[in-house]
């Protein structure tokens, strides 16, 4: 159950891709909070972003946790419940929807929490693991801040 779990993040995130990137949402939404509403933040960076921080480390992920220690899973499931908060967040302070909200509220805290809770289980997993899995989930999301910020900046 613990490896499903750890599997189904990626297809999750996927559908949370969609509801964040159709009609170029995020795109808008990105630019509007980090560049004042200046197109500076186009498809590439959100496409690299997407690429390497989510399908990358989650594919890495996955392996870490099927190969090496299911432990490992506790990356990816941070790194989900980090986004949807993070997304839950910006509802909260804008007061209204940002892409992605949804799915963080109806997916994303679930999923995340129950993958956490049922890693939690495994004699394997020790709070080294939790460390480093809210610390990859931090780090991944402000190196994309800081990344996209950057972009927006120029």
């Amino acid at each position: 159950m613990a490896l499903l779990l750890v599997y189904l993040q990626l297809p999750i995130y996927m559908i949370h891709q969609y509801e964040e990137h159709a009609q170029g949402k995020f795109k808008e939404v990105a630019n509007q909070l980090l560049a004042g509403g200046q197109p500076k933040i186009g498809d590439q960076p959100i496409f690299w972003v997407n690429i390497l921080g989510v399908w990358g480390l989650y594919l890495l992920i996955m392996n870490l946790a099927g190969f090496l220690s299911i432990a490992f899973g506790l990356l990816s499931a941070y790194t989900t419940l980090v986004n949807g908060i993070l997304h839950i967040l910006i509802g909260l302070v804008k007061r209204g929807y940002n892409p992605g909200l949804l799915t963080s509220i109806l997916l994303f805290l679930p999923l995340a929490g129950y993958a956490i809770y049922v890693i939690s289980q495994s004699a394997e997993t020790t709070a080294i693991y939790h460390l480093l899995g809210i610390g990859t989930a931090v780090l991944v999301h402000v190196v994309t801040f800081g990344y996209l910020g950057r972009i927006a900046r120029r």
